[in-house]
């Protein structure tokens, strides 16, 4: 885990992963692990949730649907 996380780039991707890594090797809890990190305990139960499902590797943002902006080229 920690090699990962070094060879990380995105700080957003790192965050969620120094998250998991004081879940599950420093054996905090969720609430306290999101707290220490400066975010809100919803935010930790989220992230811990997408480790659990879909891994460690994965914890980046996954794309998302929705109507495309205003500035897209018309064609």
């Amino acid at each position: 885990m920690l090699v990962e996380y070094a060879k990380e780039q995105d700080i957003k991707v790192k965050d969620r992963m120094m998250l998991i890594i004081k879940i599950e090797r420093d054996q905090m809890p969720i609430y306290a692990s999101a707290k220490s990190l400066e975010k809100s305990s919803s935010w930790g139960y989220k992230w811990y949730a997408r480790y659990i499902n879909v891994g460690f590797h994965n914890l980046s943002d996954m794309p998302r649907s929705g109507r495309p902006c205003k500035t897209a080229e018309k064609s």
